[in-house]
């Protein structure tokens, strides 16, 4: 009876825990602020609770990481996602066989994690990491061996009009390409040799012309002769209040942008532009989708976790019994070590 009832009670400690899972997370520290996730096995969401006292503030000698631990509780298998924000991109957990082509549709960067959830039309599609045992997580994004990161940039609405303020500077001037691969730019008159004399316009202002380089990367200069666009695939300008008009907005997704910011898109867009008369500057009025948007950070990753196996062989004294016992063991990292399993 005796031997029943210990039998008994490891059983029923084995069941408890298969009910809990230790998640062990190593984040950038300086993330770890704005740190969330989220579980979910195919009854619903599963409750995850940080263990705080078991927060490891130098992950294998580094103070740059951290190792956070959570408990989950789920009977089975359940699927997590992970999140932060750090430098300016938003970084998502996912798993490494996910579509990302689906995923990339279904992400939006300021999104918590419960409604990334509900972006997707059941569990089955949800892309989080399966989680099985104890297991660790890296959510650093790191481009070796089986740890991938795919990075996009969200796609914003462009809407309105604004003045364009030409620079000369290699990084700041306005360019545009379309998408037949017409290159153009604004130059002053007096950097076109090829038009200046043909150009009624004084030297110090600035036309539109279409830029060619021959194979030797020379370029020439042709005045442009439309200002009106279609199928612009990049655009580049310094944006530029526009006097006695109150309408010079450019929007992102209904969002006014800055004033003497430099921007640059890249997509499907159209735009027509008209010089100001009198001081060389041009206004534009662009409609299109582009990039330009939150950059997010796909972190492709299925843990790690190594198992093995100790035979041991025990014989008691002055006895012909003998037993066989091996211990499954699962190493999670260096500072956990979990004896999963006894079997004899």
């Amino acid at each position: 009876m005796k031997r029943i009832m210990v039998f008994l009670m490891f059983l029923i400690l084995l069941s408890g825990m298969a009910y809990s899972r230790s998640i062990y997370l190593v984040v950038p520290k300086d993330a770890y602020s704005s740190m969330s996730y989220y579980a979910v096995d195919k009854s619903g969401t599963v409750t995850i609770i940080e263990d705080k006292d078991l927060l490891n503030k130098k992950y294998m000698g580094n103070d740059k990481l951290y190792l956070v631990t959570l408990k989950a509780g789920s009977e089975g298998t359940f699927k997590m996602m992970a999140k932060y924000k750090l430098d300016g991109k938003y970084y998502f957990l996912v798993l490494p066989d996910a579509d990302v082509d689906t995923i990339k549709s279904e992400f939006n960067s300021t999104d918590t994690l419960s409604e990334v959830y509900d972006n997707f039309a059941s569990y089955s599609s949800y892309p989080g990491i399966k989680i099985k045992d104890d297991v660790r997580l890296s959510l650093l994004p790191i481009n070796t061996g089986d740890k991938n990161i795919t990075e996009i940039t969200e796609e914003v609405t462009l809407n309105g009009y604004t003045g364009i303020n030409p620079n000369s500077s290699d990084d700041k001037e306005f360019y545009m390409k379309l998408e037949s691969g017409t290159e153009y730019g604004l130059k002053k008159n007096s950097d076109v040799s090829t038009d200046k004399d043909k150009d009624k316009d004084k030297d110090n202002t600035y036309n539109l012309y279409s830029i060619v380089t021959d194979k030797d990367g020379n370029k020439s200069y042709s005045k442009a002769g439309t200002t009106e666009f279609e199928k612009i695939t990049t655009i580049r300008f310094t944006s530029k209040d526009i006097k006695d008009t109150t309408d010079n907005v450019l929007t992102e997704d209904g969002v006014s942008i800055k004033n003497n910011e430099t921007y640059t898109y890249e997509g499907d867009m159209k735009a027509s532009f008209e010089k100001e008369n009198g001081n060389g500057q041009w206004s534009m009025v662009i409609d299109g989708t582009a990039g330009g948007g939150d950059t997010i950070v796909f972190i492709e990753d299925t843990g790690v976790s190594a198992e093995s196996g100790i035979a041991v062989k025990s014989k008691v004294n002055n006895k012909s019994r003998a037993r066989d016992t091996n211990i499954k063991t699962s190493l999670i990292d260096s500072y956990n070590f979990v004896i999963e399993n006894i079997k004899e």
